[in-house]
């Protein structure tokens, strides 16, 4: 049978590669990985070999055992095996020294006026980075400042990656030390928080979505009771429902039919319904008050996060609920939380 393996190997520039193999249900993972080494060069320790979301880590079951069938894609993810979560770090003295690898310089940079045209080309790429990195949206109509961002984010990635690297290597120039042992089981904590959180986008997107709240006229008993409802902008999946209706295929919600006359209801006449939140105008900004220094500083902390790396996520351009989300997820690790909000 044949299966197809999506390589994902970012420290060499290379995503998406695919690679067809013919394998056989009594095969061992461990055999997998050798064959998968043979087809990319990719070394058995630095493949972390994906099945429908699970790691397989264990080298002596079989594609049977797996449930792996013909035609299936596996993912296998290509990272530093001293720094892996799924193979164990070889003993110091079983190692051989190794030469300290220069910063990847050489790898191609984006082109900033390719990407600067394709976001003014299309609108719906344009409203994303308009919500998720508003000071790179600013400068579409500049090119030598949009080329400037754009080139100080890549920088500063490569300068977090290395820096990890770099940690690496200390970390495992002594692997018996307890704090280099806390350190690391941080890492593989962190380490599985953003799969957990890359999982949950893919799987549930409309939870990430952004909430308005709107106010419905109803009456109840001859009195009219103004009642608050929530809707979701990005929308859950919905399916139709009976007589036009959609009705959501996780919570359960029934949408009314689109009407565009008002409907007549014993004799009285129905008003149409609210209107979406992206046509409903904004409310007019309040006169600022002076706020004093003191109340400012005794606005309560979030749980789990630091005022200070909250407020500089705001001072970024995010907003303040994503923000303390984006720490929360993180582990209050502000540059991780960056990388979650303008470029995850």
């Amino acid at each position: 049978m044949r299966i197809t393996l999506n390589i994902y190997n970012l420290r060499e520039g290379e995503d998406d590669n695919l690679i067809t193999l013919e394998v056989f249900p009594e095969m061992t993972v461990e055999t997998l990985r050798e064959s998968i080494h043979a087809e990319s060069k990719v070394a058995p320790l630095s493949q972390h070999i994906y099945h429908n979301g699970k790691l397989l880590s264990d080298n002596s079951k079989t594609l049977e055992q797996l449930e792996i069938a013909d035609g299936e894609m596996l993912a296998v993810h290509v990272r530093d095996m001293r720094g892996s979560t799924g193979v164990p770090a070889q003993p110091a003295a079983a190692r051989q020294p190794q030469q300290p690898r220069p910063p990847q310089g050489g790898q191609a940079q984006p082109d900033p006026e390719m990407i600067r045209l394709q976001v003014l080309g299309n609108p719906a790429m344009r409203q994303q980075v308009q919500s998720q990195n508003p000071e790179l949206a600013a400068a579409l109509e500049e090119p030598a400042r949009f080329a400037q961002i754009l080139r100080d984010s890549y920088g500063r990635e490569q300068r977090e990656r290395l820096e990890r690297q770099r940690e690496i290597e200390r970390l495992n120039d002594d692997p018996f030390n307890i704090d280099n042992q806390r350190r690391i089981e941080e890492m593989i904590r962190q380490e599985r928080v953003m799969e957990n959180l890359q999982n949950a986008m893919e799987h549930n997107p409309e939870v990430f979505g952004r909430v308005h709240l709107l106010y419905a006229n109803v009456e109840v008993n001859g009195h009219k009771i103004p009642r608050d409802m929530e809707e979701q902008v990005e929308g859950e999946p919905t399916a139709p429902g009976p007589g036009g209706t959609q009705i959501g295929q996780r919570s359960g919600a029934i949408l009314p039919a689109p009407s565009s006359q008002p409907e007549q209801s014993s004799g009285r006449p129905v008003e149409p319904p609210a209107a979406p939140p992206q046509q409903v105008p904004a409310p007019a900004a309040p006169a600022p008050a002076p706020v004093s220094a003191p109340a400012a500083a005794s606005r309560p902390s979030e749980p789990g996060v630091t005022e200070a790396h909250v407020q500089t996520l705001i001072s970024m351009g995010a907003d303040r609920a994503r923000a303390v989300q984006a720490l929360q997820a993180s582990g209050d690790n502000v540059d991780m939380a960056a990388g979650i909000l303008f470029f995850g």
